[in-house]
């Protein structure tokens, strides 16, 4: 295990200091609940996409405005950011950032950044995987109180220089860090070669077993590679939470590829990535998610995915099930039945 290089608490006393969204009725909602408090709103941004396109590869922000159903408007800024999406993307994932005068004025609070996820691609290929990894978001929130948000939108682009609109297509707003952590009451730590002894023992296994069952094997405890890390002020415990499920089996993304580590041929294969935790732990961990099966067999069915697409991710998740409910001794590996 590699020297941890790198170990900061982000997160300042006086976000410790905010309630909890949900403990208290009286903190202001957040703009990112305000866009979604609908499920599946349909929101309208407007921009330069010639603009942001051309700075793609950059960190500049652009003015934008959003509209809502309703058609309420709230200017804001946006930039292109994420690392692998970004280059393969058709629009590359983008920042919101909102001004916290705006939002004080709307009577929100003043956390003012959310992250807009788009299909890789602008077809209904792109759009059903998109779901299918929002439907990730929402099963890890089933199973965890220490999860990122995910919300479901329908997104329209307008185009501010030729005055036209983009089809409109899925897309999903995910919760950022410094919302997730005024939320939580905790604050999230970057460090490099994190260990297992370092984690707290019921939520490291909750995290490989998770991964285990949606098939994903992009991610690392030591390289910090899509998992936050977040700390409580009482415990010395660190938590993973983690994100990004678009190289899962679940998602089955035509882009997508297993880790070499992982010594997998597809990504529909799976591999439980849990070596030096508790094995009695992980086995606690599967029977939460074995306990939720019907859950997440019926939010396949729910989701907004088309039939075809259902019935896979259905098929799916229940050949993880039947394959742990086959062996007293959990499989470290489930060939994919395609």
């Amino acid at each position: 295990m590699r020297t941890a290089v790198v170990r900061i608490i982000i997160t300042a006393s006086l976000l410790l200091a905010i309630p909890s969204i949900q403990a208290s009725a009286q903190t202001p909602l957040s703009v990112f609940s305000f866009l979604s408090k609908k499920d599946s709103a349909l929101i309208t941004l407007e921009l330069d996409l010639p603009a942001l396109m051309e700075g793609k590869k950059t960190n500049t922000y652009f003015p934008a405005k959003i509209r809502l159903e309703n058609g309420q408007e709230l200017p804001l800024q946006v930039r292109p950011r994420g690392k692998f999406r970004r280059r393969i993307s058709e629009i590359p994932p983008l920042k919101f950032k909102f001004s916290k005068k705006n939002l004080q004025a709307l009577q929100l609070d003043t956390l003012n950044e959310v992250r807009l996820v788009l299909p890789q691609s602008f077809d209904p290929e792109g759009e059903s995987r998109l779901q299918k990894e929002y439907l990730a978001y929402r099963m890890f929130e089933k199973v965890s109180p220490y999860h990122l948000k995910a919300r479901l939108i329908r997104l329209r682009l307008y185009d501010q220089t030729t005055q036209t609109s983009q089809p409109t297509v899925w897309a999903m707003l995910l919760e950022h860090e410094e919302e997730l952590t005024a939320r939580l009451g905790g604050g999230l730590i970057q460090q490099f070669g994190m260990s297992n002894e370092e984690l707290d023992p019921y939520y490291a296994a909750l995290n490989a077993s998770f991964q285990f069952m949606i098939g994903n094997t992009d991610w690392s405890i030591p390289d910090q590679r899509n998992i936050l890390f977040f700390k409580e002020p009482s415990s010395d415990k660190i938590i993973p939470i983690p994100y990004d499920f678009d190289f899962s089996g679940l998602v089955d993304a035509p882009y997508a590829s297993p880790t070499k580590e992982s010594g997998l041929n597809s990504v529909r294969d799976r591999a439980l990535m849990a070596e030096g935790l508790n094995k009695r732990t992980i086995k606690q961990a599967m029977k939460v998610l074995n306990e939720q099966e019907a859950f997440f067999i019926k939010s396949c069915k729910r989701a907004h995915l088309d039939p075809k697409h259902s019935r896979q991710v259905q098929l799916y998740l229940a050949s993880f099930f039947t394959a742990i409910k086959q062996y007293q001794e959990l499989p470290e590996r489930i060939k994919s039945t395609r």
